[in-house]
């Protein structure tokens, strides 16, 4: 293999990688557009939990196209963390007072520890995100 073959693979992946990104950031603008649906139209408060989560997706997608290695792609990271944070915890609340999230006939309690375990693991990770940024300064 050559140095043309090698950078061509190169090429091909990182214009894959990038056409994931952006379909990433479109897949996520339309469940948000969705959410707001839910949210604004139907007066479904569950919008806002759809809304805020796929906002993340966004924030993941551009993180993507700045580069995964970056620190602007740092800082989109803790956003996303942050955000995802954010959607776990409007799901425990929504969940705890009684709003249903999920199939007919399922219990309440399975959403919410999945909620829980989310807060934990994304309020947890935004915590190590920050202090990797404070580091690097």
């Amino acid at each position: 293999m050559n140095d043309d073959e090698l950078q061509a693979i190169f090429n091909r992946a990182y214009r894959k990688q990038r056409r994931d990104a952006k379909l990433l950031i479109l897949v996520s603008a339309l469940f948000i557009v969705v959410g707001l649906i839910m949210l604004i139209g139907a007066g479904q408060i569950i919008g806002l939990f759809v809304s805020v989560f796929f906002a993340a997706g966004i924030v993941a997608g551009i993180m993507q196209l700045v580069g995964m290695h970056t620190r602007p792609a740092l800082l989109l990271g803790i956003c996303a963390a942050l955000l995802l944070t954010a959607a776990c915890t409007i799901l425990i609340v929504l969940t705890l007072t009684g709003v249903i999230v999920d199939a007919p006939g399922h219990s309440q309690i399975v959403a919410t520890i999945a909620a829980v375990v989310g807060l934990v693991f994304f309020g947890g990770g935004s915590v190590v995100l920050l202090v990797r940024w404070v580091r690097r300064r």
